[in-house]
């Protein structure tokens, strides 16, 4: 503020990182800062990782208005370690194996139902290169809401066929 109580404004030259001239402000700050940040986070402790919303943090008290690292798998591996990234997306491929091998027991709409679940988790998890998915609720709380009724259903159903294939095969002989 000047002395007359006016606001006066200095613009000042900004400086650019080489990824931003190159690729973009966007993928630069990535690229820059959130990737590296969680790249040390797991580096910190490679089993446990630096615990979950610390990777943009100095200290572990400071609030922070966003918690992001534009990465869900570098986010894991960063706040949760190699063991948390293992639980995690191990689940999600267990998930996604029993769905798929349970395709030949099914009826064409359970079929078609695991087949759209199963595109729309690698949709997912394709998502989750550029973008924290897995951590924002409202997806998180569908996704394993969804993958619990439709394991459910499969189970169910699954159950179902092999009765019915055991009942058929007792009554021929």
């Amino acid at each position: 503020a000047s002395d007359s109580g006016e606001m006066v404004y200095v613009e000042q030259e900004r400086t650019w990182s080489d990824n931003a001239l190159k690729y973009g402000l966007s993928f630069a700050i990535r690229l820059d800062e959130l990737w590296p940040n969680a790249i040390k986070g797991f580096l910190k402790n490679p089993v446990f990782g630096s615990a979950y919303a610390t990777l943009n943090k100095k200290e572990f008290y400071q609030f922070t208005e966003a918690e992001s690292t534009d990465n869900n798998f570098l986010r894991t591996l960063g706040e949760t370690g190699l063991l948390g990234f293992l639980s995690f997306y191990g689940a999600i491929v267990v998930l996604l194996v029993v769905l798929w091998k349970n395709l030949k027991y099914q009826d064409n709409e359970l079929q078609m139902l695991n087949v759209a679940f199963i595109a729309a988790t690698l949709g997912l998890l394709l998502n989750a290169t550029y973008i924290d998915v897995f951590a924002s609720s409202k997806v998180a709380f569908t996704f394993w809401a969804l993958a619990g009724a439709v394991l459910a259903y499969n189970q169910l159903a699954t159950k179902n066929a092999k009765t019915q294939t055991t009942t058929a095969k007792k009554a021929k002989h």
